[in-house]
């Protein structure tokens, strides 16, 4: 059967026999007017077989829809549009080879250009199959693209590619992972809701999964460069990971987080930074807290080969007085809140007249029972002053105590016990014994 328009030519093939009544009288009058067709035109059947099969030549539409759109409509099963390609000529088909496109979807939109307009001879999207190999009657491989084009141009270009083994690539044609992003980024938005993205490991198979145990990575980022030799290197230069702290069950997945990055001048990635399970943290060591207890969380920093250090800094503007950094003791259940809730605490400043090369002082603070706030207590100066009850102390004394309400209390003890004592000349003591005080001078001891 055949419907002919002006310069094209339609052809219907394949059509069974119980429906070709059921579309001669419901479709007939549009047959007639296919060349300019309005309205919808749908082809329904019940069965396996093609209702419609439109057969044509490169280049030249077998089927031109104008005004109109298609629908597929089926029952008791899923309806379906099939793409199918063979080389050679209907009477004579041969096999697609390996790079061949099996069928399109091409989006255009009508232009403007030249005061008169037209529908492009490019497409602006694509959605394309392609052979991953010439194809055997057992071996049909496949993957699908994705083409867009860039606003301003006419060029489209391959954007996302589902290949033949199911990997995902963004941004290139040859994605090496199950998603691969290539020159970009990723972005999660979400709304009345955290954005996430969920790493998730399971033992044995999709068919058969089994637990996760203890110590295995239950997820990775891994971060690298390309390097001068001209690839991708094979090792990563930083790594977070997500790994188990015990064999897990219904009711027992604990898990800790390892952070790891690679020295200048190597290949070799090493763990830096741990946080466990419980909560500690590790710098340099995986098993922060030595003599952990229960209910305690700890920071341990432990170097290579020589001593942890904590560094506290601060990009202030220099000048005399200028806090460098606190450690600050907290209750946390005192109702006050803020300022109240500090109990104790050390700071580092700078002191001094010297410009970008001053000395720095120690502040050690208390805050007395029932107080609103923490107060300086003692002073260690620049010099290595002492003040006690003064943040002033005076430069000749290496201990300057200050005070309204209290005294300098010296060790108490009685004869035999101050002649145990490993005695230096300046030592004072109380002679509980004798009821006086004690110094020691020219080797000996004697009466105040």
């Amino acid at each position: 059967m055949a419907g002919t328009t002006t310069g094209t030519v339609f052809q219907l093939k394949d059509i069974k026999l119980d429906a070709l009544n059921h579309i001669l009288r419901t479709v007939q009058t549009e047959f007639d007017r296919l060349a300019g067709l309005s309205g919808d035109v749908r082809f329904r059947d019940r069965v396996e077989t093609p209702v419609l099969r439109a057969t044509g030549t490169a280049g030249a539409p077998s089927l031109h829809v104008v005004e109109g759109y298609g629908l597929l409509d089926r029952y008791a099963a899923v309806p379906t549009f099939e793409f199918q390609r063979a080389n050679g000529t209907l009477a004579a088909p041969s096999q697609v080879l390996s790079g061949e496109t099996l069928g399109s979807l091409h989006f255009r939109g009508y232009h403007s250009t030249g005061g008169g307009g037209a529908f492009p001879t490019t497409n602006s999207a694509t959605i394309q199959a392609v052979a991953a190999e010439t194809y055997t009657s057992t071996a049909q491989g496949g993957h699908l693209t994705l083409q867009t084009t860039p606003i301003g141009s006419t060029t489209s270009a391959e954007r996302i590619r589902i290949t033949e083994a199911g990997n995902v690539g963004i941004g290139t044609t040859t994605p090496a992972a199950t998603l691969h992003i290539a020159s970009g980024y990723g972005l999660v938005d979400r709304y009345a809701a955290a954005p996430m993205l969920t790493l998730q490991r399971a033992n044995g198979t999709l068919a058969a999964p089994s637990q996760v145990l203890s110590g295995e990575t239950l997820g990775a980022l891994h971060f690298g460069g390309y390097h001068s030799g001209g690839a991708f290197p094979a090792t990563n230069s930083a790594t977070v990971r997500g790994l188990a702290a015990e064999n897990f069950t219904s009711t027992a997945q604990g898990g800790h987080l390892s952070f790891r990055t690679t020295p200048v001048g190597s290949t070799t990635i090493a763990e830096r930074v741990r946080i466990t399970e419980r909560g500690d943290v590790g710098i340099g060591t995986t098993t922060p807290g030595f003599a952990s207890s229960a209910g305690r969380n700890y920071l341990s920093l432990i170097g290579s080969t020589s001593l942890g250090v904590l560094e506290l800094a601060t990009n202030a503007a220099d000048a005399d007085g200028v806090g460098l950094g606190q450690v600050m003791f907290i209750d946390v259940l005192n109702s006050g809140g803020g300022a109240q809730q500090r109990s104790a605490g050390i700071q580092g400043i700078l002191s001094g007249t010297t410009a970008l090369n001053r000395g720095g002082d120690l502040q050690f603070f208390t805050k007395a029972d029932g107080g609103s706030g923490i107060a300086e207590r003692m002073r260690i100066t620049e010099a290595g002053n002492v003040g006690i009850g003064t943040a002033s102390p005076a430069a000749s004394a290496l201990v300057d105590m200050t005070s309204t309400t209290g005294a300098l209390l010296v060790p108490r003890m009685t004869t035999t016990q101050r002649d145990a004592l490993t005695a230096v000349n300046g030592m004072i003591v109380y002679n509980s014994t004798t009821g006086a005080f004690n110094g020691r001078a020219a080797g000996a001891w004697v009466a105040l």
